[in-house]
């Protein structure tokens, strides 16, 4: 490695977000500060005029780092669909707070991201919480497959916390006749191998 770590993850960050920009989005885009965010369960999302220096201001893209473990295509295009908000948001169209728009929807689908709330066929296109799945042979799949490899994220996050959260709780389960304890998954029902009896979640 010829760079530090920082430098090689953001500056490949930097050079997909022009990359598409010029390649979906005609290079109208303007710069916004790129960054990694554990704020919520998303995959990323777009904050409008999020960072000052002096007199400028300048909008913010963020992708969740304890996600990043996905298929290099489903990472990239939560930056698209990210930079569509962006679009939105450029063009004086911008919704409430994380509500998306027929106009967002209408943007997504040109770019060859169709909008889903399910991220599969069939899912609502526009709501508060909306994700998308990528159209087949569209102006998005035809960019990523050019798109240099250097221009992809090198690294990827292990989040231990995530992890963890991602583990199912266990319950203790207990016949209060027969003495006996049990674990398993929370909320199921258990009878005792012995009085036949239920056994309580505790």
């Amino acid at each position: 490695m010829n760079t530090t770590p920082t430098l090689n993850q953001f500056e490949a960050y930097q050079s997909m977000y022009s990359y598409f920009n010029d390649k979906l989005f005609g290079g109208k885009l303007p710069h916004v500060l790129l960054n990694f965010s554990r704020k919520s369960k998303a995959y990323g999302f777009f904050a409008p005029k999020r960072w000052s220096q002096n007199d400028s201001i300048v909008h913010e893209i963020s992708l969740n780092p304890s996600l990043l473990k996905r298929p290099q295509i489903d990472v990239v295009s939560t930056v698209v669909h990210e930079m569509v908000h962006l679009e939105v948001e450029e063009d004086g169209k911008a919704s409430r707070n994380g509500y998306h728009s027929r106009y967002w929807s209408n943007k997504m689908e040109a770019i060859g991201l169709m909008p889903s709330s399910t991220g599969h066929e069939g899912g609502k296109k526009t709501g508060q919480r909306v994700s998308h799945y990528i159209i087949d042979g569209g102006r998005f799949d035809i960019a990523f497959k050019e798109i240099p490899k250097e221009y992809l994220l090198p690294w990827s996050c292990s989040d231990l916390e995530l992890v963890k959260k991602q583990v199912q709780k266990r319950s203790k389960y207990v016949c209060e006749t027969d003495n006996i304890k049990v674990y398993g998954k929370q909320e199921i029902f258990l009878r005792c191998g012995i009085c036949n009896g239920m056994m309580h979640e505790v």
